[in-house]
């Protein structure tokens, strides 16, 4: 008969225990390290661990030698939950077979002479083999699934949802304050843009309405010539050295192509003539009061007293251009005064005197200009406008509201500044637009990226969460099984 254990026999069992448990964490760990070494992955997609391997390993147990094993008869028989694992130590050779639910098959030997350990919530002694069986699988090998720890990460994820919600909101917000400083950036440069165009289209404005009235300037040398001596007889013989001479000294050489000499409306003295006409010089003394197309703007031009323009237009020359009209008048005069004109007094023309200040129409004094030289010539402001990477167009309203084009890029610009173009008589618009258009170029790419930043961070916020948590996780379960290895210590010895 077995002689029965003093108390202080028992008492150093229940030390050498209970500092087992401590070191039980640690033991797991190492034991789950050892499982996983030297798997292998099956053709379903499993990680298995081989069949020499269990064998080795249970040779390995078997040459511990447990010293409690003998006490294990005297534990209580261990409880089962419903859907629970049944777990009963055995002391045979064989291992008993157990039902499960459905899950991973998994083998646990404690190893160590003091060892306590639990098997899916049930305790037991050391020194004692267990196995789980799963009645679902015939497989003699035991496989753990390749993707466990992404079941890991998705439990977190479903329990927890205030990890993706943190996630996807510091994602949101961080790629919505991105966006918006890259748009608030873009938009500034646009309007730097736009305002910089502005400056352009309004110098380019500018100095064309210059150049254009330089063309016009041998016509204010011309009147003051006839109002010096407004008989047509000394007129006509001085007419050709004074306008090959006003020519010469043209800063734009071939834009000006005709000066005209026009006494009471009718075309009379042309230098150059062939400037004028070609080759068809025939019927070209037009009375412009009679012309029923030259009529109202030579009426207007009578009655304004200033320098009035007629076009653009496609010229009978062959060339776009338009005509430039400068009214002389003679103070003091008569009614019936014509300056020896050889076609009479201009016809039909009631505002061709001024009976209150004694002034009497003379005639014109005409220039034809091709309007070529100054849109693409070497000192065109267009040309300029094109070496600065702007696009441009140019273009009058006629009567019908439409638009005649006088100058324009290829391709025309698109969404452009406007700007007003003061021509004699009238407003030419003229339109630019940078050839990159006003949006940044960067701001396509500097958008991507800060979508692509911000999902990252998204992304690695999201992943400490969930690595935290399952370290908490690890923590607890941790806690709980000293807790209850503590726990079953305490009712051995009461039972002992």
């Amino acid at each position: 008969m077995e002689r029965p254990k003093s108390r202080e026999e028992i008492h150093k069992e229940l030390q050498e225990l209970l500092a087992a448990s401590k070191v039980a964490s640690s033991k797991e760990v190492q034991q789950l390290q050892n499982t996983y070494s030297g798997k292998t992955l099956l053709a379903d997609g499993s990680l298995c661990i081989p069949e020499s391997r269990r064998s080795q390993e249970k040779r390995k147990s078997s040459t511990e030698v447990p010293i409690i094993r003998a006490a294990s008869a005297e534990l209580p028989p261990a409880r089962a939950k419903s859907s629970e694992l049944a777990v009963i130590p055995s002391n045979s050779g064989e291992l008993p077979k157990h039902t499960a639910a459905p899950s991973d098959r998994k083998q646990a030997t404690l190893r160590t002479t003091s060892d306590l350990a639990s098997i899916d919530g049930t305790w037991a002694k050391p020194g004692t083999k267990y196995e789980v069986h799963d009645e679902a699988t015939n497989s003699k090998d035991t496989c753990l699934p390749q993707w466990l720890p992404f079941r890991a990460i998705a439990a977190a994820l479903r329990n927890h949802p205030s990890i993706w919600i943190t996630s996807l909101l510091v994602m949101l917000l961080l790629c919505a304050a991105g966006v918006i400083g890259v748009m608030a950036t873009a938009a500034q440069e646009t309007r730097d843009k736009r305002t910089a165009a502005q400056g352009f289209a309004m110098n380019a404005a500018v100095a064309f309405e210059r150049q254009l009235a330089q063309m016009f300037g041998p016509l204010l040398s011309l009147s003051a010539i006839v109002r010096f001596d407004p008989d047509y007889a000394a007129v006509n013989r001085t007419f050709d050295s004074v306008a090959k001479e006003l020519l010469d000294q043209m800063p734009t050489q071939g834009a000006v192509t005709t000066l005209i000499a026009a006494p009471q409306g009718v075309l009379r003295n042309f230098y150059p003539m062939k400037g004028y006409c070609q080759d068809h010089c025939e019927n070209i003394n037009i009375n412009l009061f009679r012309d029923l197309e030259r009529r109202p703007v030579a009426l207007r031009t009578v009655q304004q007293g200033v320098l009035l323009l007629q076009g653009p237009m496609v010229l009978s020359q062959g060339y776009f251009g338009v005509v430039g009209r400068l009214p002389v008048y003679i103070s003091p005069a008569a009614a019936n005064d014509t300056w020896g004109a050889p076609d009479g007094p201009a016809y039909n023309c009631s505002v061709c005197y001024n009976a209150t200040t004694q002034t009497r129409f003379w005639g014109f004094v005409n220039a034809v200009i091709n309007l070529e030289p100054l849109i693409n010539g070497q000192d065109s402001r267009m040309r300029d406008l094109a070496a600065l990477n702007y696009l441009y167009k140019m273009y009058k309203i006629d009567k019908d509201g439409q638009p005649l084009m006088i100058a324009v890029s290829n391709p025309p610009p698109s969404n452009p500044v406007v700007t007003d173009v003061h021509v004699p008589g009238g407003n030419w618009t003229l339109e630019v637009s940078p050839e990159a258009g006003w949006v940044p170029m960067w701001r396509a790419p500097i958008l991507a990226v800060v979508v692509l930043i911000s999902c990252l961070f998204g992304l690695l916020l999201g992943a400490i969460l969930v690595s935290s948590r399952l370290q908490m996780w690890l923590k607890v379960s941790m806690t709980i099984d000293t807790m209850e290895a503590g726990t079953i210590l305490h009712q051995w010895a009461l039972l002992s």
